[in-house]
């Protein structure tokens, strides 16, 4: 007499479903992984370190450019600033894009959006208020929000904070003007941000994004999940948030690494051949 495969739980059972367990080359996989990860963290950062010193060398001791001329302020700045950008270009990218790969970014959208943006402007413009990045540092994070598809109002408020509060300058008004002054300037600075980022929403700007960004915005790293049969999406491996994240990275900074490279030479023709009072002395007097 044979048993049916489910006589043990009833006619009406349905077994179980098991997790599959990791296999030993995924697990080996995984360890090489975090382990490269580790060292090119540790690359990245004395990259970042000597971006400084390794510009004024390329500059002025290499290139044999004069410290003290127009052409070597604006080739050293040209160098710094290009590379830093692309540095943190690179690793923001990947990192936000890794994250997106782990986490719900519909519920995170969602709770931005709707009765909480008042809300989603204010964390906008507290987080850019307290990461200490001028505006050019900022643009990378905002791009990756961006991708991440947070709300265009509350990413502006990032934007528009960001460089605005310093906390340096927090520190020295504090100290030559006292508190008084100072909560006025963060309250001027949070303030802006905050308005920005409404307006940017009331004229739905995110009509204006570059079409590089918005297919970016379309990829979703959920569309890789797979079901594990009972309707509920498994997560990903950690391979697949690396070949997600990897593969975000590349497509955006082929497309905008030549602008960065236009941006900064613009800024480095000002720095270097336009005096720091020029505006002051010319533009002031209209």
């Amino acid at each position: 007499m044979t048993v049916p495969p489910n006589a043990q739980g009833g006619c009406c059972s349905q077994p179980r479903p098991v997790a599959a367990a990791p296999s030993p080359d995924s697990k080996s996989w995984n360890r090489r992984y975090f382990f490269s990860i580790a060292a090119l963290a540790a690359l990245w950062w004395a990259a970042y370190s000597y971006i400084l010193p390794a510009s004024n060398w390329i500059a002025f001791d290499l290139l044999g450019v004069s410290a003290d001329s127009h052409a070597g302020a604006s080739l050293e700045f040209f160098i710094y600033d290009t590379v830093k950008i692309l540095l943190l270009l690179t690793m923001l990218i990947y990192v936000i894009a890794w994250l997106r790969a782990s986490m719900n970014t519909e519920r995170v959208r969602d709770y931005l959006v709707g009765k909480r943006r008042g809300l989603g402007y204010l964390l906008g413009a507290s987080f850019g208020a307290a990461t200490p990045f001028c505006s050019c540092s900022s643009i990378p994070l905002f791009l990756g929000f961006t991708t991440a598809r947070i709300p265009i109002g509350i990413t502006m408020s990032f934007l528009i904070t960001s460089p605005l509060i310093n906390e340096i300058a927090v520190v020295l008004l504090w100290g030559l003007l006292g508190w008084k002054f100072t909560l006025i300037y963060l309250a001027v600075g949070m303030g802006a941000g905050i308005l920005g980022g409404f307006l940017m929403d009331s004229l739905k700007a995110e009509r204006w994004l570059q079409p590089f960004v918005i297919d970016a915005m379309g990829k979703s790293p959920n569309a890789m999940q797979h079901t594990n049969g009972m309707g509920k999406a498994e997560k990903l491996s950690v391979r697949q948030r690396h070949d997600f994240a990897y593969a975000e990275m590349i497509s955006i900074f082929k497309k905008v690494w030549k602008w960065v490279v236009i941006g900064v030479g613009i800024g480095a023709a000002l720095h270097g051949f336009v005096p720091d009072n020029w505006f002051a002395d010319n533009l002031g007097k209209v």
